[in-house]
């Protein structure tokens, strides 16, 4: 397998909400991919003012989600705790992928977030908040959770096993 995808990311907090965004449907934390000769920092901060309008400072590495799957290839994904110091919610991507920013109760999580190892970390995290590394091989594990409401879009949707994701939305 080629050398890991690299991802980054920020975890915003307002009392017992949490900053996710809506790109092409999906929900997640507010993430992208590293730049060329960008450090991993910088571009957890520029990915989170791109796609949510907000300036943040950041504290701590929360969490890294490695995960590996046949058909995506090889992602490392770096998520830190950040404070919002200015801007305001407004998405400003870019590739105009992200229609939606907002913060949502951390209780609804499961409501907004699908992708599984996203999900497990981020978890994990708001219940002991220390710093992890979670690997998932999703050619033996599934990737995405069984139910889903996807918050946003409409009604409640059945379960959709084989519901295709794109490599861009992780």
């Amino acid at each position: 397998m080629a050398a890991p995808r690299i991802g980054v990311g920020c975890i915003v907090m307002r009392g017992d909400e949490i900053l996710l965004v809506r790109e092409r449907g999906r929900w997640s934390l507010p993430k992208g991919g590293l730049e060329t000769g960008e450090l991993v920092q910088d571009g957890a901060r520029r990915e989170t003012y791109e796609e949510t309008g907000l300036v943040v400072e950041l504290r701590d590495l929360a969490f890294i989600v490695e995960f590996q799957a046949q058909t995506w290839g090889h992602h490392l994904q770096f998520f830190y705790t950040a404070r919002e110091v200015g801007g305001s919610l407004s998405p400003k991507d870019p590739d105009r992928d992200v229609q939606e920013a907002r913060f949502v109760p951390i209780k609804q999580l499961r409501e907004f977030i699908r992708f599984r190892p996203r999900l497990v970390a981020l978890e994990t995290w708001l219940r002991e908040r220390r710093p992890r590394h979670f690997t998932f091989n999703l050619d033996k594990e599934p990737a995405m959770l069984r139910k889903r409401r996807r918050v946003g879009v409409g009604a409640v949707e059945p379960d959709m096993p084989n519901d295709p994701i794109e490599e861009a939305d992780l």
